[in-house]
């Protein structure tokens, strides 16, 4: 994950990643990759994401257990 990527979307006032302005698909694998980060896996991650269908996406992924949507 680059740092760029990192400050883009990450707001450290309230700990929220904010993806709404992704498609589907670059969420997905943006939660995905940052959820898969070593220094962060043992956090629970809040993001920000346009469109509740992602659950669906995610329910199959072992990381669906240390993510939450909102």
């Amino acid at each position: 994950m680059t740092k760029d990527f990192k400050h883009k979307f990450y707001n450290s006032a309230n700990e929220i990643i904010d993806l709404r302005n992704l498609n589907l698909f670059e969420t997905t694998k943006a939660i995905i990759m940052i959820s898969s980060n070593s220094k962060l896996r043992n956090k629970k991650l809040k993001f920000k994401v346009s469109t509740p269908n992602i659950e669906n996406i995610l329910k199959d992924i072992p990381l669906h257990k240390q993510i939450e949507l909102v």
